[in-house]
């Protein structure tokens, strides 16, 4: 039974520098800046149907999200380049999945990949 269709999910990621972790995922995610609230702590990035919010808090337990992209192995290169440390090198997985897990400023594990 359907009772709505579902249009996206979004992650809400705790960081502790809100204007660092804001600069990672414009600048190294590709993605824009919807929103940026220093005072509130709240952050809305965007691109293309993806989004993250960011929430700024003094503790936490970092945590993830999976990005889909088209082309995985571009994507890695780019990473590469900039130096983006890479918690789990780029694999093929039996589920039907090739990706690769990096680590924004704040330790959350962020695996991009492709459905292959």
């Amino acid at each position: 039974m359907e009772i709505v269709k579902f249009l996206n999910i979004r992650p809400n990621l705790n960081v502790k520098d809100l204007t660092a972790s804001v600069d990672f995922y414009n600048k190294i995610i590709g993605l824009s800046i919807l929103h940026f609230d220093e005072q509130m702590g709240f952050a809305l990035l965007a691109k293309q149907g993806a989004e993250v919010a960011l929430l700024q808090q003094k503790e936490f337990s970092p945590t993830g999200a999976y990005l889909y992209v088209n082309d995985v192995d571009k994507f890695y290169l780019h990473c590469k380049k900039l130096d983006v440390e890479i918690s789990n090198e780029l694999t093929e997985h039996p589920h039907g999945t090739k990706d690769f897990v990096i680590s924004d400023p704040d330790g959350n594990q962020i695996a991009i990949g492709e459905r292959i």
